[in-house]
């Protein structure tokens, strides 16, 4: 049989590190004000995000113990199909509820509405140029033809065309 130290500690140490990380984030995004739980599909996204969280971790344990043998394999689906009914059930129920909200039960937009500040610029009417730069003087071509030397290579070294030796044993 296994011990503890070898199925449930690294599950609690993947859940338990990993929940903290994903509740840390999810209040981040709070506090910024990019996620406002007062709009109905920012709930249904906390939903979403929450339920995914519970469905590893459930599926997870639930395939643990049935390794264990605790449980019955059979019974991971039913469970797991069970949890599917629970998620459906309420995604309609929040779609519902999204689709009876009135203009009064809308928050109001996150975007600024007062005018931002500007600063008036202000240009000449005629722009000013640098003056223009000054160039090296055109690079001419000499008119003498310039002088060239001829170059010498050594005499071709010549080969014997026919060997000085030969192959075939002396007879004698």
């Amino acid at each position: 049989m296994l011990d503890f130290s070898r199925v449930w500690l690294p599950f609690i140490y993947l859940y338990g590190l990993g929940g903290i990380l994903f509740i840390a984030g999810i209040v981040i995004t709070i506090k910024a004000g990019s996620f406002d739980l007062g709009r109905l599909k920012h709930k249904k996204w906390m939903w979403i995000l929450l339920f995914g969280f519970v469905w590893y971790l459930m599926m997870h344990a639930l395939m643990t113990w049935a390794a264990l043998g605790t449980i019955s394999v059979y019974t991971v689906p039913a469970i797991l199909l069970f949890m599917v009914a629970i998620f459906i059930g309420t995604t309609v129920a929040l779609r519902r509820k999204s689709k009876h909200v009135d203009a009064s039960d809308t928050k109001k937009p996150t975007v600024p509405t007062k005018p931002i500040k500007t600063t008036k610029i202000t240009f000449s009417p005629k722009p000013i140029f640098p003056p223009k730069p000054i160039f090296p003087p055109k690079f001419t071509v000499p008119k003498k033809p310039i002088k060239t030397t001829k170059l010498t290579f050594p005499p071709k070294p010549t080969f014997p065309t026919k060997p000085s030796f030969s192959l075939k044993p002396k007879s004698g």
